[in-house]
């Protein structure tokens, strides 16, 4: 990631080519494809403001497809403390993120032209 922080939580942003905003709701996202491959995208998002309509759809996109930011979520100390320990995590990590690489979607085709995010689904268990 080029930026030396990320955006918190909340952040209402718009990405390159985009007709929809999208907020962040989480970070670096790791995504498996049909091949077995392992990415990690910066962010994890939904459409703004719908929200979360589906539990088993998520935008995955990273900071480089980000062209405009709307809003900046609320940040305070713990979100900063939080965002210095993420890096330095993401420094030890060895999946490669898709920063210089197109993402494709899986979902809506008109939503986004190029550099669209990854729309995947989220698996969960019933425990």
């Amino acid at each position: 990631m080029n930026n030396k922080t990320y955006l918190p939580i909340g952040t209402v942003v718009m990405l390159k080519g985009g007709k929809k905003r999208i907020m962040v709701i989480g970070y670096e996202m790791q995504y498996v494809d049909d091949k077995g491959v392992k990415q990690r995208f910066n962010y994890a998002g939904c459409l703004f403001p719908e929200g979360l309509i589906n539990t088993n759809e998520v935008l995955l996109f990273n900071n480089n497809q980000i062209e405009k930011i709307y809003f900046t979520g609320y940040s305070d100390e713990e979100q900063k403390q939080f965002n210095t320990k993420l890096l330095e995590l993401i420094n030890k990590q060895l999946v490669p993120n898709v920063n210089n690489q197109n993402s494709t979607t899986l979902g809506e085709p008109n939503l986004y032209s190029n550099d669209r995010p990854q729309i995947t689904q989220v698996n969960s268990t019933n425990n």
